[in-house]
């Protein structure tokens, strides 16, 4: 295999003598003498390259022509034109460089180098824009974009030849855990084949779920209060939703004050786990109820009956401990009493209950006539009222109180009334009456006897 010539391969030939040797022109030879009349052309010698003459050259690589001398016997050494247009690096052939040569006399001496061109050098593949060769081995996440790399060939000769590779393998799958083997060819106009190229690609699931709660990660309950989970879902890159595979552990007890931990776990197909916790916090902020029941209204005078009392707490549920202040109730003095009823619960929430009482007095007096309400009296006769006395519910004795209207005239036949009127506090008014019959009957009875008298004296 050639390589192009550099100037450490270039044999100047210098065991040649710089006086011209006329190889291309024998007829010169001995004349160099007479140069009045000088109708020799130069002498040109080729520079070797390895002792070679001919030059092969690999294609696509820069040519770089090892050059020539010429010497003429009149003028000596004397410049020397190259023309390697002719040759096409990018193009495997055969190819000549003309060297040309003009001495003072205006003689002109050329002469060829044959230069080869060949493709011997296969292409090179290439991924993202770097050459590469053998095994490439590359691990993504599943789940993970995929990236393929942009796969070029290049060909020192022809240049870009991408549209010739020729790709053997499974397409990789990003979401599906293997490995995947891609191998890479490609072949020059020349028959280079390039190196095969294989791109192993492994999908591995090393990434755990991910698992979100729906709702907060933390939740504040009231004790006695109802409590549903919100639950949460699952996902993972490589298999998708995996909310159905969760697992959830620990409950939560509403009617107990406490910091509750709800778990929740699941696992992928390749054994990658996650977890999530919520906590719950029970707390009782909320004061018990107090429970009222009976009449607020006492008739003055009367017993008061307090209410019955019934304390419940959503947490602590019934409560039996009530404190009752405020005012004492006096049952023979009308007005408004406010009694407050307390309960505390368990975590110290504290309830109060008003419970307002009225004392009225709505009955009036009581009036009850001393002796017979019904009194007959004899005409002529002397009355002494019996009177009456007066109880009130509320202000107790009033018979001191009793306006007696009403007289009796013991000396006229008649019927009396005797009216007896009292008034508590309140302005209630009580009236009782009692009837006082005068009679005649001892009158009546003396004239009888005197008529019997007279009739029996007249016997």
């Amino acid at each position: 295999m050639s390589k192009a010539p550099e100037f450490s391969d270039i044999d100047m030939d210098k065991s040649r003598s710089i006086m011209p040797v006329f190889e291309d022109n024998p007829a010169c030879v001995g004349v160099c003498e007479d140069c009045e009349v000088d109708v020799c052309p130069p002498d040109i010698i080729l520079n070797l390259v390895r002792w070679q003459q001919a030059i092969t050259v690999e294609c696509g690589r820069p040519y770089k022509d090892p050059g020539a001398r010429a010497v003429d016997c009149c003028d000596g050494v004397i410049n020397v034109v190259t023309d390697a247009s002719e040759v096409d690096i990018h193009e495997p052939g055969d190819y000549t460089v003309t060297y040309t040569a003009t001495d003072a006399a205006g003689n002109t001496a050329t002469k060829q180098r044959a230069v080869t061109v060949e493709d011997r050098f296969p292409p090179h593949i290439h991924f993202d824009g770097e050459a590469v060769s053998g095994t490439i081995t590359e691990s993504i996440e599943c789940g993970a974009p995929y990236n393929a790399p942009v796969v070029t060939a290049l060909d020192s000769c022809e240049g870009d030849i991408t549209d010739r590779i020729f790709a053997v393998g499974d397409p990789v799958e990003s979401t599906t855990p293997g490995t995947y083997v891609i191998t890479y060819t490609v072949m020059d106009s020349s028959g280079n084949t390039a190196p095969p190229v294989t791109h192993r690609v492994i999908v591995e699931d090393t990434e755990c779920p991910v698992i979100t709660l729906n709702g907060e990660a933390e939740v504040t309950v009231e004790c006695g209060a109802r409590y549903t989970d919100s639950g949460a879902t699952a996902d993972d890159a490589c298999d998708g939703d995996l909310t159905a595979q969760i697992h959830k552990e620990g409950a939560v007890d509403t009617a107990v004050v406490g910091t509750y931990t709800i778990t929740y776990t699941v696992q992928d197909l390749a054994g990658n786990a996650a977890e999530e916790t919520r906590t719950v916090e029970v707390v009782d902020t909320q004061a018990p109820t107090i429970y009222l029941t009976g009449e607020k209204k006492v008739e003055c005078g009367e017993p008061y009956i307090p209410p019955l009392v019934r304390v419940y707490d959503f947490c602590d549920g019934i409560i039996e401990t009530v404190t009752i202040t405020g005012d004492t109730v006096q049952t023979t003095v009308p007005g408004d009493y406010t009694v407050l009823y307390t309960a505390t619960d368990a975590a110290g929430n504290e309830a109060t209950e008003e419970w307002n009482v009225q004392v009225e007095d709505t009955l009036p007096p009581e009036i009850t006539v001393s002796g017979s309400t019904s009194v007959t009296v004899e005409c002529g006769s002397s009355y002494t009222d019996a009177g009456a006395h007066a109880l009130d519910l509320c202000n107790g004795d009033l018979s001191g109180n009793i306006a007696t209207s009403g007289t009796v005239d013991t000396n006229a036949p008649g019927d009396y009334t005797i009216t007896y009127t009292v008034t508590d506090c309140a302005g209630h008014t009580a009236a009782a009456q009692r009837t006082v019959t005068v009679c005649l009957t001892t009158i009546i009875s003396f004239v009888y006897f005197h008529m019997i008298f007279r009739c029996f004296m007249a016997t």
